[in-house]
């Protein structure tokens, strides 16, 4: 198994429950870890174990073929060399030769060890390619010679040459094999056609997570005394609606990968909207008619309530229906202004700052803050403590049950809350902010 550690940049400032709109741009970053265990593993698993052949040989006098065979003695070994990957494999070579020197024929046999160090420095290409552009190294600790007819005749430029030569011949499919492996472009595909889905976070009243991807981008190979790292992402709009399934997006085909670059944490802002609609419906379940002492002596009520935004505030209009102290009807319209507060310890949305609107006229109408907020305050109380837990478990369940290209998601949150509250043109709007780890591991 391959293992990846990877963390999750979220940034989502999107829009609220219902809105189809794009949503605001966010950056999913994730960090794949290959410890040199891991290369070793896979080196050994790829590697031959024996490679045999034929050369022409000649050395002064002395000319024939030697038949060569080059074993594999142990598990490579891979190392960090500067910015580059090594990888050291010990070999055993042993050399039969059979030939001639002025008309006299020669057998002779030899045998060495030597470790053979391959270093590639691996980068990611824009198609999704993984190029190591291997080059090769060798260290004899037993040089393969013998004594003939009292010279000193070496093989060791024939089993030079023949590993330098089976390492080129093999540059590519060095590549292909750690391609297949890792499948890079297969895996984009598979996640950016995953998460153009919606994703349920909800149950009950659904909600659904909804992202847009855009682009891929990752950072270039890093190579530390632990293993090899790159960091790699996704670009996508993200944004939460409720309701009905929203169907499904049209995909757009995957990009060439791009440069680019992540801080590595996980963050998640997403909006939780208490739309004016449902706030007015609540206000006319809720609200009990009363009757107002005027100051001129006069009986009046409160009907007909009606939420807008204006700004970073809500309007809250009212009918004030009724009559004033010489007997004449009064119908005349009322705004109180507000703006949205939110309580952590009990995790309500109230409001603050609420009275009546003094326009031309208006002070006549002041006494209304002492008559009637109050009460009002009273209705306008939105619990959201079981919206917001349903909220972080969907989440939490949504992400930790994604997989695609044989990697599985396994998402931590480390805390959950309100940041912050406002109104704005759809309703109040409560910004909920996830942050924690997400772990992917790769088979």
């Amino acid at each position: 198994m391959l293992y990846a550690s990877c963390c999750l940049l979220l940034w989502a400032f999107a829009p609220a429950f219902g809105d189809m709109g794009d949503g605001t741009l966010s950056q999913i970053s994730v960090r794949f870890e290959a410890t040199y265990s891991n290369l070793a593993d896979l080196a050994d698993l790829r590697l031959p174990l024996r490679v045999e052949g034929r050369e022409s040989f000649s050395q002064g006098a002395l000319s024939g073929g030697v038949k060569y065979v080059i074993i594999r003695k142990g598990r490579p070994v891979v190392r960090r060399e500067g910015d580059s990957v090594a990888m050291d494999v010990p070999l055993y070579f042993t050399a039969t030769f059979s030939g001639g020197s002025m008309g006299l024929p020669i057998s002779a046999n030899a045998d060495g060890e030597l470790l053979a160090t391959v270093v590639a420095k691996p980068r990611v290409l824009p198609d999704w390619r993984i190029s190591t552009n291997p080059q090769v190294r060798i260290s004899w600790r037993k040089p393969p010679a013998i004594n003939l007819m009292g010279l000193r005749v070496s093989f060791q430029p024939v089993a030079d040459r023949v590993i330098r030569e089976w390492v080129d011949q093999r540059k590519g499919r060095i590549d292909v094999v750690l391609n297949d492996r890792l499948a890079l472009k297969r895996r984009a595909q598979e996640l950016w056609n995953q998460v153009s889905k919606p994703l349920s976070i909800g149950e009950g009243d659904i909600l659904w997570l909804v992202m847009n991807p855009e682009r891929f981008w990752a950072t270039p190979l890093e190579v530390n005394g632990a293993g090899v790292f790159m960091s790699a992402g996704m670009d996508a709009r993200m944004r939460v609606v409720g309701g009905a399934f929203p169907g499904r997006p049209v995909v757009r085909p995957l990009p060439d990968l791009v440069s680019g670059g992540g801080d590595g944490s996980f963050r998640v802002i997403l909006p939780v909207t208490i739309h004016y609609a449902f706030i007015n419906s609540l206000i006319a379940r809720n609200w009990t008619p009363r009757d107002i002492a005027l100051p001129d002596g006069g009986r009046a009520r409160l009907e007909r309530f009606g939420m807008t935004g204006r700004g970073d505030r809500f309007v809250l209009g009212a009918e004030l229906i009724g009559t004033d102290g010489k007997g004449s009807p009064i119908n005349s319209v009322v705004n109180f202004l507000g703006r949205p507060f939110y309580d952590m310890s009990t995790k309500t949305v109230s409001v603050e700052d609420l009275g009546v609107e003094i326009s031309a006229g208006g002070e006549a109408l002041s006494f209304l803050n002492d008559a009637v907020v109050p009460s009002l305050r009273e209705v306008l109380k939105f619990p959201i403590g079981d919206q917001l837990d349903q909220l972080q478990k969907g989440l939490a369940k949504a992400l930790s049950g994604l997989s695609y290209g044989g990697a599985k998601l396994d998402f931590r949150p480390s805390s959950f809350g309100v940041i912050g509250v406002r109104a704005d043109s759809q309703g109040i709007r409560a910004d909920v902010q996830a942050q924690g780890v997400l772990t992917v591991s790769i088979r």
